[in-house]
């Protein structure tokens, strides 16, 4: 028995300007609709405590950490270096939305 034929086959039906992006996306990505349909309903079941994140989810979640430990180290540096409160500001914030959605997605 192939992988294929493993599968339970699911109707979705998508308003036609979603249908559109998804396509783009799968375009772009060069990923095909039907992975990003699956790894998008492991996302949804493991948010609902029924099953485990797709791959995507953790590497975000490493970048996340990554990009905020870079930019609290950056920030450090412009306070030592007294550049002014724009690039501190931008950091801050930077900064807050990386916890927020940490906070979100339970991390």
């Amino acid at each position: 028995m192939t992988p294929a034929t493993k599968k339970h086959q699911q109707l979705i039906l998508l308003e036609p300007e979603k249908a559109a992006l998804l396509d783009k996306l799968a375009a772009s990505t060069r990923i095909p609709k039907q992975v990003l349909l699956r790894e998008a309903v492991d996302d949804l079941l493991a948010l609902n405590g029924l099953g485990d994140f797709s791959v995507r989810v953790p590497a975000v979640r490493k970048a996340l950490k990554k990009a905020r430990v870079q930019l609290v180290l950056y920030r450090r540096e412009i306070v030592d270096r007294k550049l002014g409160a724009t690039p501190e500001r931008n950091c801050d914030e930077a900064i807050a939305t990386i916890d927020a959605a940490r906070e979100e997605f339970g991390d």
